[in-house]
């Protein structure tokens, strides 16, 4: 069994996969002979007009390795995790997202905040309710 340094983690909006994950496989086999990147009218937490191939190829050696990371069950299987996410989140895709922490983590708590985006931490709507969660759980996980 592998250790971490952590005793506990709190994730806000972890990335397990992106909504846009396979639109940008397709697009990045497709455009990839032909251009470094792809024009984007994207409005959400992250507004851009361009994105480079390089995120793309990214994303799919992201999802390569939480597989590898699922199959080797470790060194985080015995981390206690509090996963938070906003339910206005247009970047998550959050049905992945939730199954793979879960297959990684044994101790795992969740909560969705009500009209939080993506961008939890700065989100002023849900900042305060974010940070009494994240304080509260790390107070049951480091003792002082």
């Amino acid at each position: 069994r592998h250790e971490t340094p952590f005793t506990a983690l709190f994730l806000g909006s972890p990335l397990g996969r992106s909504r846009c994950y396979w639109p940008a496989v397709a697009g990045s086999v497709l455009v990839r002979p032909f251009a470094f990147g792809i024009k984007a009218d994207w409005r959400g937490d992250y507004s851009v007009n361009f994105v480079p191939l390089s995120w793309f190829r990214a994303q799919r050696r992201w999802v390569k390795t939480h597989k590898a990371l699922l199959k080797s069950r470790s060194p985080f299987l015995h981390t206690p995790v509090y996963l938070a996410w906003g339910t206005k989140d247009d970047t998550l895709d959050l049905r992945y997202t939730q199954q793979f922490y879960e297959g990684l983590f044994l101790k795992e708590e969740s909560r969705a905040f009500d009209n939080a985006k993506h961008n939890l931490y700065i989100d002023a709507v849900r900042q305060n309710d974010v940070f009494n969660a994240a304080l509260g759980f790390f107070d049951l996980h480091y003792p002082r």
